[in-house]
Parts: C-alpha cells; sequence; structure tokens
C-alpha cells in the first residue's frame, strides 16, 4: 500500500490543494504541521530533511521518495487519485486550467508581495475592483456549462478554481462583485465546497 507524508507549515498555503485532493479522495496521509513562524524548520533544513526541494516545503514522501514543488506535488497526487481527468486530452485541459487560475494569482500576489503600507492597500483595491472581473469572465468563457471544468468529474482543476473562488481572495462586497458574472465558476466551486465539506469543517483554523 502506497504511503504518503506530506510536510509544510501549518499553514493553508501551497499545500491545501493537496490535503483537499487526499480527503476528497479518502486516501490516508501523514500531514506533517511545521510550526509558523517557523522554528523546527531551520534545524530540519539543517539536517537535510528537505534537500528535494532546495531546502524549501512543500515536500511529499511518496513510499520513501521525496518530492518537491508544490505544484509537482499537485499533478502528482492528482494523477495517482484520478484528479487529472479520463485521457491524455482532459490531462492537457487539466494542466491549462490550472495555469490559468495560477496566472490570476500571480498579478494578484506581485502587488501583494512588492508593495507595502497605504500603497499597498490601493492597488490590491484597484486590482479586485478594476481587474478581477475581468480575468474571472475570461476564465468564465473557458469552462464549460457545468460542475466540472473539464469532462464530467472532479479534477484537480476543479479544485484550483474553488481556491481562487471562494478562499484565495478576503471575502468584501467589491470581491463579490468581481465574481457576478460567473455562474459557471461559482457552481464548480461550490460543488467542490460540498463535496470536500468535512475536511473544511474540520482543518485547523490558520491564518492564511
Amino acid at each position: 500500500m502506497a504511503t504518503y507524508k506530506l510536510t509544510y507549515f501549518n499553514l493553508r498555503g501551497l499545500a491545501e490543494i493537496t490535503r483537499i485532493m487526499f480527503n476528497i479522495a479518502k486516501v490516508p496521509f501523514e500531514d506533517i504541521r511545521l510550526e509558523y513562524p517557523p522554528k523546527e524548520f531551520a534545524e530540519l533544513k539543517a539536517a537535510g530533511k528537505f534537500a528535494a526541494n532546495l531546502n524549501r516545503v512543500p515536500i511529499l514522501d511518496y513510499n520513501g521518495v521525496q518530492i518537491g514543488q508544490s505544484k509537482a506535488i499537485e499533478r502528482f497526487v492528482a494523477k495517482k487519485l484520478g484528479f487529472m481527468g479520463t485521457n491524455d486530452i482532459e490531462e492537457a485541459q487539466v494542466d491549462m486550467m490550472c495555469e490559468h487560475v495560477r496566472d490570476i494569482r500571480i498579478k494578484y500576489n506581485e502587488i501583494r508581495f512588492n508593495k507595502s503600507g497605504e500603497e499597498l492597500e490601493a492597488a490590491k483595491k484597484n486590482f479586485i475592483v478594476n481587474d478581477l472581473g475581468v480575468w474571472l469572465e475570461k476564465l468564465e468563457n473557458v469552462v464549460p456549462n457545468s460542475i466540472y471544468s473539464v469532462g464530467d468529474k472532479l479534477s484537480l482543476a476543479d479544485i484550483n478554481i474553488y481556491l481562487l473562488i471562494l478562499d484565495f481572495f478576503t471575502p468584501s462586497e467589491e470581491v463579490e462583485k468581481a465574481k457576478e458574472n460567473c455562474p459557471k465558476l461559482k457552481a464548480i466551486a461550490n460543488n467542490v465546497a460540498e463535496v470536500a465539506k468535512d475536511w473544511l469543517a474540520s482543518r485547523p483554523v490558520t491564518m492564511f
């Protein structure tokens, strides 16, 4: 039987998509959570525990083999658990949708990590009010009229859409307005929230 050990900080961050997949698929895994802000991390890093990911986390141990890079981990687990579509075309489409979502998140993170203070707050609001809706409507035009973004079963793409629509942005009237013309994206996100409701209700409460 395969064994999975996922190590990350006690945050949702770069490990939450993988945790959600394990829980939806009801596949046991060891959810190793390091303190945040980091304390034990430096000691474990010095001991070479995270060398496969260039001394960073998350890191997945699969049957004793270490795999680094959060997106590589997500795709590996998605393939193992059946979340990458049912054929090569669907696999490429799942990958495409995940990259579309990542593009939107990168646009916002470029603001979050390169500005501070009042300038940061103004830039974040400007993005949400003027840009987010435009990006989401582009994504809305790509997905089919279904609760699944690819094929006829839940995929890694759907979980990425869930994170974008319901988890990534701090809830506000402006965020809701940006989503108002995206009923298909909201249906996909709500379906994931329903399927994963046991995990979402029981997971540790973290700052992000």
